[in-house]
């Protein structure tokens, strides 16, 4: 997949930022930080991948697993 395409996918995503934070609120997760730990990754890793400038698979396979829809997250992988 090309640079333009994933950059396309990511703008989708930004379009469900409020949606995708609710997700994280129902799940224990009120902060980009909160998950980033769980996750061990950075901060900047969750909050760009969930703004769609970052396809972080680990964030992406998170947010699956829990109940964030496929439409939502626009994951270059599965595209």
């Amino acid at each position: 997949m090309n640079a333009k395409k994933r950059a396309a996918l990511g703008a989708e995503r930004a379009k469900w930022l409020w949606r995708i934070r609710e997700a994280m609120s129902d799940n224990g997760k009120e902060s980009y930080s909160a998950l980033a730990k769980e996750l061990n990754v950075s901060d900047e890793t969750v909050r760009r991948t969930v703004k769609g400038t970052l396809h972080s698979t680990s964030v992406l396979d998170w947010l699956r697993a829990h109940g964030v829809p496929e439409s939502y997250l626009c994951d270059p992988r599965y595209m």
